[in-house]
């Protein structure tokens, strides 16, 4: 005879039993176990039923152990299933809150995450025990609820970082109630149409050293120049070539520890490192697809830069000295067709405050501040139509695609200025205009200069600005900065 299922099982011992199974169970030591097991269980749940089994103490170690072991996976199940829904949630905060300008870098935002997890698991779980301990917590499904000591703490978390996403301070800038005028003086220009050393091509940017050198860096020319402020050549750093110290397109210069020399070069995809003796260091690769807006190089072993690119979702990186992505900050950029020109009409300037960064989106016209994590403190925006809208400046057509670029009125500057304020520039290609904003606290505008030349800040030492200037041919020029007499008030109008 084969081993009765467990429901006829159940009769043995009672009139109903049938007698074969009766003798089966007698004979067969598999089948009086499961007997004795099913009679030790009525006898826990109610010890008032009579049985006819040897229930002693163990047949009751023997039902307890199977239930537990039979009951076990669902339980883990459930402690698994919070702990991935807490490290889910663990991640997503750490990464997912770029209005919260989260600076966390990726791997330990994963071990976070999996640390919140695990905790999770093993806190429900022994919430669990305990509960089966006095007999409740077990909700819909056999699924064991956590209590509101766990609920609670991660409520305040979420409530936390949406309060932290959402009181950022934006308003928009106004202009103060006393203007003050700024006057530019120059003092020197240092540039020629036939010069040996400063016939300049193309000037994509240029730094200024502790020693008071300017060097600047020449798309056209392959190379770097470097000169003293009064305008005296002093040495030309790299060339033109795919070697170590050679350049392909010298973009962004910035001037680092020791005054060292930091060049990204999109043609290589690379940045070069040289010494203060000008003399090639070493080098090593960024992301191809970057257009590197600006450089901020640190004492330490990490820099800051500001890029875009398709796909870039924020604008600033943490680099390590190698060139890994350490970390990423800053407003989201806006993820937008525009037919492949998104490098060029995305991102912004990068600046140094006394307090952190600051940092200046091309369009629309807006200025965030940043504390020392690249946190967003504060945030100011201006009218639409002080900038325009990258799309009104990509053409579609059956022939193809093309970029009005003499149309894009553009934030391309933000250097910080004595006394904690800031200097903005808009470019407006149409009337080959620069609009100069000083900017103070509290989003005012305290300074507006229209200038009809095209001039364009790049970098301030003190009260001296050094600027590019693009007339008959390109000119590097100095200019001392100063307070004139304060216009009369012109109201706390909006931009």
């Amino acid at each position: 005879m084969r081993c009765p299922d467990l429901r006829t099982l159940s009769r043995v011992g009672t009139p109903d039993a049938d007698p074969a199974v009766v003798e089966h169970v007698a004979s067969c030591r598999s089948c009086w176990l499961d007997w004795q097991i099913q009679q030790g269980a009525r006898y826990l749940q109610d010890p008032a039923v009579s049985t006819d089994s040897d229930v002693h103490d163990r047949v009751i170690a023997r039902v307890l152990l199977r239930s537990r072991h039979s009951d076990l996976p669902a339980r883990w199940r459930d402690s698994a299933i919070f702990g991935a829904v807490v490290a889910i949630a663990t991640l997503a905060g750490l990464l997912g809150l770029p209005a919260a300008s989260v600076v966390i870098p990726v791997v330990p935002a994963v071990a976070y995450a999996f640390a919140a997890g695990v905790l999770g698991a093993l806190y429900v779980k022994k919430q669990d025990e305990r509960r089966r301990a006095v007999g409740s917590g077990v909700g819909p499904n056999g699924f064991r609820t956590p209590g509101p000591s766990l609920v609670w703490p991660f409520v305040i978390v979420a409530v936390g970082a949406a309060g932290k996403a959402t009181a950022q301070d934006s308003r928009p800038l106004v202009f103060a109630e006393v203007q003050r005028q700024l006057v530019l003086d120059e003092q020197a220009a240092i540039g020629s149409i036939e010069g040996e050393h400063d016939a300049f091509g193309r000037v994509m940017s240029l730094a200024i050293d502790s020693r008071g050198r300017v060097v600047v860096a020449d798309d056209l020319s392959h190379d770097l120049k470097v000169f003293e402020l009064t305008g005296e050549y002093v040495a030309t750093v790299g060339r033109s070539g795919e070697g170590p110290g050679e350049f392909h397109s010298p973009w962004q210069v910035q001037v680092g520890p020791g005054d060292s020399l930091y060049v990204w070069d999109p043609g290589r995809a690379a940045v070069s490192v040289f010494g203060p003796d000008y003399e090639f260091s070493r080098s090593f690769l960024v992301p191809p697809g970057w257009t590197v807006n600006s450089m901020i190089v640190h004492p330490g072993p990490e820099f800051v830069v500001s890029v875009s690119g398709t796909g870039e979702l924020l604008p600033i990186k943490v680099l390590s000295g190698d060139g890994r992505v350490r970390a990423e900050a800053g407003p989201p950029m806006p993820q937008r067709d525009l037919a492949g020109f998104e490098d060029s009409l995305l991102g912004g300037s990068l600046g140094r405050t006394r307090d952190g960064y600051v940092y200046s989106q091309k369009s629309p016209y807006a200025v965030w501040w940043l504390d020392e994590q690249l946190g967003t403190v504060s945030e100011c925006h201006g009218r639409p139509e002080w900038t325009t809208d990258p799309e009104e400046v990509v053409v579609r057509s059956d022939r193809g695609v093309g970029l009005r670029w003499n149309r894009f009125s553009h934030s391309v500057s933000i250097l910080p200025l004595p006394g904690g304020h800031l200097l903005n520039t808009v470019l407006i290609p149409e009337s080959d205009q620069r609009l100069l904003h000083v900017l103070g606290e509290g989003c005012q505008v305290i300074s507006e200069l229209l200038l009809d030349i095209p001039v364009r800040p790049l970098a301030v030492l003190d009260d001296l600005l050094v600027a590019l200037r693009s007339v008959d041919y390109p000119e590097i020029v100095v200019y001392r900065m100063s307070w004139g007499v304060p216009l009369q008030e012109r109201g706390n109008a909006s931009l």
